[in-house]
């Protein structure tokens, strides 16, 4: 099951700057982003799925380049430290323990990869 990403930046949560929820967009072609308890982060417009974990995420705020808030690939693994900070904010807008729980497994898994 896929929720849309609305969530304050991770990168300004982490350096302690003040931030409010936004709808996410998958830089490549502006469309908006999903999460799924798979742990993959899918673009409703181009189709495009990404493991969370090799996810980045930029906003205007910690990135000035960036012109809206958006999810980029990255090459390497992310820390899964900023992974979860994402999922939590996914599963306390109304996803749920489960979707929590099935969210945190798939994404253990894709670092075991």
């Amino acid at each position: 099951m896929y929720y849309q990403l609305y969530m304050p930046c991770p990168n300004c949560m982490q350096d302690g700057r003040p931030t409010t929820p936004v709808y996410w967009h998958h830089e490549a072609c502006g469309g908006n982003m999903y999460l799924g308890d798979n742990g993959m982060a899918y673009c409703e417009k181009c189709g495009e799925t990404i493991p969370l974990v090799n996810c980045e995420f930029s906003c205007p705020e910690c990135n000035p380049k960036s012109s809206m808030d958006c999810l980029v690939k990255r090459s390497e693994l992310k820390c899964i430290a900023k992974a979860m900070t994402v999922v939590g904010a996914v599963a306390t807008t109304g996803a749920g323990l489960k979707w929590l729980n099935r969210t945190v497994n798939a994404i253990g898994l894709q670092c075991e990869e």
